[in-house]
């Protein structure tokens, strides 16, 4: 008898659909999908066994958990193609988080994060027992963090919750390496305002390590929150400016377009290393290099401690941190007066 437990990627496979897909539906979230898509779906997870929630009672007792995602804002100077891919990280950590915690015996629903009243009703009203936070609203994930075990998913509010998120620092002395390897020193950080507690230190480890290196840090590009002025500075060419930035694939991407179409030669003319490492970063122009944050093992991590908190660990919340990857694309040239050799870290599959 063949007791291995059905899959999200098996139940995709025989409807004929994705797993992206899959996971919108069986997680019963709020995602417009057609009728009969979803009866396929739901008829081919019943074939395989896997556990359906039949609406708001729990299958075969299983602790209830809800994640709560963030929504990607449309915001009209982006292409949709890059928010789309922004949508399919999301995913990903989705994908991974309900099949994570299916196979630790959990029960999950999913929820984009949309007003706090709204919020609030919902995790009431399906009888929520923990919750993986993923948003920046201190406010709301302080009032969840008080009446439910809490795990914040690359994030770190100052909220009475676990947190799980990848080495700030790490990602900074990645990239900040890579770049000077290649003879960069001149390397500014976007990082576009946050003013959570993760973009904070992201922009301290930034400072710290340029100071290190005794180079100019470019404090003042760092909560620029205006792209377009950020181009107007690159355009402008002034001989003390950066020759190379950091920032968010989003913002990369973004940048890419507007550079080209200013006359830039990239990455000649300036060199980029991204975070986050979004499908799109692997068709861009040129292909971006960007610091993978290991979404699964960030999501291992997570539902580890979920599993610790609902079993009745106490003491102080704990900040879990991942080990960052630099996934080497083409965005990043060789300064030809710097006369160094490329970083060997190995290149990602074209």
């Amino acid at each position: 008898m063949n007791t291995q437990k059905a899959t999200q990627k098996d139940v995709a496979k025989l409807a004929g659909v994705s797993q992206s897909l899959v996971s919108l539906v069986l997680s019963e979230s709020a995602a417009p999908v057609a009728e009969e898509t979803r009866e396929q779906i739901l008829e081919s997870a019943h074939k395989l066994g896997y556990p359906l929630g039949g609406g708001r009672k729990k299958s075969r007792g299983r602790t209830l958990l809800a994640y709560i995602r963030p929504s990607v804002d449309r915001e009209p100077e982006f292409d949709g193609r890059i928010l789309d891919s922004y949508d399919q990280f999301y995913n990903q950590i989705q994908n991974y988080l309900v099949e994570k915690a299916y196979m630790a015996d959990f029960e999950m629903i999913v929820r984009p994060y949309t007003r706090p009243v709204e919020v609030t009703h919902w995790l009431i009203e399906w009888g929520v027992e923990g919750v993986f936070w993923h948003s920046n609203d201190l406010s709301l994930a302080g009032w969840v963090a008080e009446r439910y075990p809490t795990v914040q998913i690359n994030r770190h509010l100052k909220i009475p919750a676990d947190s799980v998120l990848p080495n700030q620092e790490e990602i900074m002395m990645a990239a900040i390496n890579h770049l000077r390897q290649n003879g960069h020193e001149r390397i500014a950080l976007l990082s576009q305002g946050r003013g959570d507690t993760t973009g904070q230190e992201r922009a301290q480890a930034y400072l710290t390590c340029m100071r290190q290196y005794q180079g100019p840090d470019y404090e003042e590009w760092m909560n620029e929150k205006d792209l377009d002025k950020i181009v107007d500075l690159l355009v402008a060419r002034s001989p003390s400016g950066p020759t190379a930035l950091i920032l968010g694939d989003m913002q990369a991407l973004y940048l890419q377009n507007k550079l080209r179409r200013a006359g830039f030669s990239l990455p000649d003319d300036l060199s980029m290393v991204g975070i986050d490492n979004i499908t799109a970063s692997e068709f861009s122009s040129p292909r971006l290099t960007s610091v993978d944050l290991q979404v699964e093992e960030i999501v291992n991590a997570a539902v580890s401690a979920m599993t610790s908190r609902l079993k009745g660990a106490s003491g102080a919340r704990k900040k879990v941190e991942v080990s960052p990857r630099l996934v080497l694309r083409d965005s990043v040239a060789l300064r030809k007066e710097a006369g160094v050799a490329p970083s060997q870290v190995e290149r990602s599959q074209a």
